[in-house]
C-alpha cells in the first residue's frame, strides 16, 4: 500500500489556509506549526504543533519523529526564509536556495536583477548607504522610500518634500536590518498585481 504523504506548512494564519486545504484535497496529511495555540489554518490541518518557524531543531525533530516528506508555506516572506533555511537543515527539497531568495526578497538586488536583464523598472534616485547622504537638490517629488530588506510595507514612506524624505530616510533605516534603502519615483494611478517566475541559471 503506497505511503500517504506528510506535509508541514509553517504559519498557521490566513496566508497558509489554502495551502492546507489544496494539500488535503490532494490526500496530503498536513501538519502546520506556529507558536500560537490556534489559528485558521491550524483549524483544517489534521494535526497542528506549537512550534516556532525559527526553532529549527524542535521543527527537525518534528519531521524526524513523524516522518515528513516536506515543508511549504504561504505568501509569508518571514516563513519563507524559515522555510528554505528548514529545508536545507532537514534535507528535505526546496523551490528556491538562500541565494536566490535574497535577490527576490532585496529591493536593491532585485532591480539590479531587472536592469540587468532590461526588464523596466520605476525610476530611482542615488543614495549612498554608507555617507547615508543624497543630493536633495536632484529629487523630484512625489518619492516612495522603502527599506531594501523589510516585508508587508514596514519601514515605506511617500514623501512629498525634502523634510518628508529625511523623515522617511531615517524609519526605512530604522526598520531595515541591513540598513540600507532605496528611493524611487512615486507612480501615482491604477494599482498593478504582477506574477512571475524567475528561472537562475547557476
Amino acid at each position: 500500500m503506497k505511503k500517504q504523504k506528510k506535509l508541514l506548512v509553517l504559519g498557521g494564519t490566513m496566508s497558509t489556509l489554502d495551502v492546507v486545504k489544496t494539500a488535503k484535497h490532494m490526500g496530503i496529511e498536513v501538519t502546520v506549526a506556529d507558536y500560537l495555540e490556534d489559528g485558521i489554518a491550524k483549524k483544517e490541518a489534521d494535526h497542528a504543533a506549537i512550534i516556532s518557524t525559527t526553532d529549527y531543531p524542535a521543527l527537525i525533530n518534528y519531521i524526524q519523529e513523524h516522518d515528513i516528506d516536506g515543508v511549504f508555506t504561504g505568501a509569508s516572506e518571514f516563513n519563507i526564509k524559515n522555510m528554505i533555511e528548514l529545508c536545507e537543515k532537514a534535507g528535505l527539497p526546496v523551490y528556491a536556495s538562500k541565494e536566490q531568495w535574497d535577490i527576490c526578497s532585496n529591493k536593491k538586488r532585485f532591480k539590479k536583477l531587472c536592469e540587468q536583464y532590461e526588464v523596466p523598472t520605476v525610476p530611482a534616485y542615488s543614495f549612498d548607504s554608507q555617507t547615508q547622504s543624497i543630493d536633495y537638490a536632484s529629487i523630484h517629488y512625489p518619492v516612495i522610500v522603502k527599506p531594501v530588506d523589510s516585508y508587508s510595507g514596514h519601514g515605506i514612506s511617500i514623501c512629498q518634500n525634502a523634510l518628508e524624505l529625511k523623515a522617511g530616510i531615517e524609519y526605512a533605516l530604522e526598520n531595515s536590518i541591513s540598513k540600507q534603502l532605496i528611493i524611487e519615483k512615486y507612480m501615482r494611478g491604477k494599482n498593478v498585481e504582477a506574477y512571475y517566475i524567475v528561472q537562475m541559471e547557476k
